[in-house]
């Protein structure tokens, strides 16, 4: 929410017929961790100067509640209340500046004694006769401030603990020299990507193919069940192919990579969370949910496996196995090479990142049945959208609509995942949320697992 948006937002609450402290500290109730109704129910008896006392202004004394939130200090341990303290004389010190007073008497230019517990009806009148709402856009402002003094603070320690996430917001934020060093930075790994394609494709294609004599000795043959042996043909098809391995299983190697990241900066990232969100802040679960949401949707190998097939789709069709076990090893396949990943990083989060043992619980759950259903969405559309004519691999894999919808389609719910919390946050906990969540995926899955059983084999046949 803009800061301008915040200000409107507080003048329209306290014009529904809240008190001026009400207004404030229900503006900023994802600040202070609490949803609407616990942020009016807090600052109710700080209206009229602390129930009309006409002492302490109400929105005075809900930024003085902010300031532990803002400050991101544990108000229980003594070491930390001085940087609140402090917070809380610098908001003393421009709300005199700005208003003259902290007084509720003096701003109303009244006489500063109790009056009637009663409040005044809010008419026309009463709005027009009164400064507060003025006073409440002032606070606003002076909320804003130290919202935008404590995003440079961040923004330092995310430089010194994780500098490539602080030059990707500096790009976005229009420093020119960062977009500078990321874009050279972008350049020098695509050249590095190309050389070495370049140098394995070369040594391919002039290999002399010569062939060694080999003795044939006979040797006892295993035997394995036929879901195992569709299984390991499709993982030969996904290793044997580097467009392939590259262009759709990113994932593999960023989920252990970012696991093994957490490991050894995990601490300072909790930190960093714990003075952003607040200490026990259950963002933190949901957060990690949509990151291991979004490393997982690098992968979509199911999305141009059927594709792949190309001319060859008749070998698959008349081998002496249902049009499901066919499908089903292309699905297993993704969720064998995504599924160990995303729970190999789930477990290193978990072990360094604060949250309850549910709310972690839920994310994993969560996550992992997202897995299933981005490789259930991604066969589907493989075989809604098939080229089987394809001359060149790339085809499938890179320029395919399957593959780009799907890609596409797995960023937009696991940002989506993540954005909704922040608009749902102040109704629900992250337990409550993650719980929807992972019960609307396990809905979805079951849909689209029954459609590709029954709808998906017909057309796989039909092909």
């Amino acid at each position: 929410m803009a800061i301008s948006e915040r200000e409107k937002t507080a003048v329209r609450l306290f014009a529904s017929g809240v008190n001026c402290a009400q207004a404030v500290l229900m503006t900023y109730a994802d600040i202070a961790g609490l949803t609407q109704e616990q942020a009016a129910r807090v600052a109710c008896g700080l209206g009229g100067g602390i129930g009309r006392l006409r002492d302490n202004c109400g929105a005075f004394s809900s930024a003085v509640m902010l300031c532990a939130a803002l400050e991101g200090a544990d108000g229980a341990k003594p070491e930390h209340r001085p940087q609140t303290y402090a917070r809380v004389q610098r908001v003393y010190r421009a709300f005199i500046a700005r208003n003259g007073s902290i007084c509720c008497a003096e701003l109303l230019g009244r006489e500063k004694k109790p009056e009637s517990p009663t409040p005044d009806a809010r008419t026309n009148a009463y709005y027009s006769s009164r400064p507060c709402a003025k006073i409440i856009r002032m606070t606003c402002k002076i909320i804003d401030e130290m919202l935008a003094e404590n995003a440079a603070v961040y923004g330092a320690k995310i430089r010194g603990s994780a500098y490539l996430l602080y030059l990707f917001g500096s790009v976005g934020a229009g420093d020119w020299l960062a977009m500078l060093i990321v874009t050279l930075s972008q350049a020098a790994l695509l050249a590095l990507t190309l050389w070495v394609i370049a140098r394995s494709f070369l040594k391919i294609a002039t290999a002399t193919g010569s062939v060694k004599k080999v003795r044939f000795e006979h040797k006892a043959v295993r035997a394995q069940s036929v879901q195992r042996a569709l299984r390991q043909k499709e993982l030969r098809r996904f290793t044997a192919s580097p467009n392939y391995m590259l262009n759709c299983g990113l994932g593999i190697v960023m989920l252990p990579v970012a696991g093994i990241a957490l490991l050894i900066k995990g601490r300072a990232l909790a930190q960093l969370l714990d003075d952003a969100f607040g200490a026990g802040a259950d963002i933190v679960p949901v957060l990690l949910c949509a990151a291991l949401c979004l490393l997982a949707s690098m992968n979509d190998m199911a999305a141009p496996s059927v594709s792949l097939e190309g001319r060859q789709l008749w070998l698959a069709q008349s081998l002496p196995v249902t049009p499901w076990q066919v499908l089903r090893a292309k699905l297993d396949t993704q969720l064998l090479l995504t599924g160990v990943p995303v729970l190999f990083c789930a477990l290193c989060a978990v072990i360094v990142l604060p949250g309850g043992a549910v709310e972690m619980a839920l994310a994993v759950i969560a996550a992992l049945l997202y897995t299933l259903l981005s490789a259930l969405a991604a066969l589907a559309l493989g075989l809604k959208m098939p080229n089987l004519t394809w001359t060149n691999e790339t085809t499938p894999i890179k320029q395919s609509g399957c593959v780009m919808l799907s890609l596409f389609a797995n960023w937009f719910y696991a940002i989506a995942l993540g954005g909704l919390y922040f608009l749902c946050g102040r109704y629900l906990s992250a337990a409550a949320y993650l719980a929807i969540f992972a019960a609307v995926t396990a809905v979805a899955c079951a849909l689209l697992l029954r459609w590709l059983k029954r709808r998906g084999t017909r057309i796989f046949a039909a092909l």
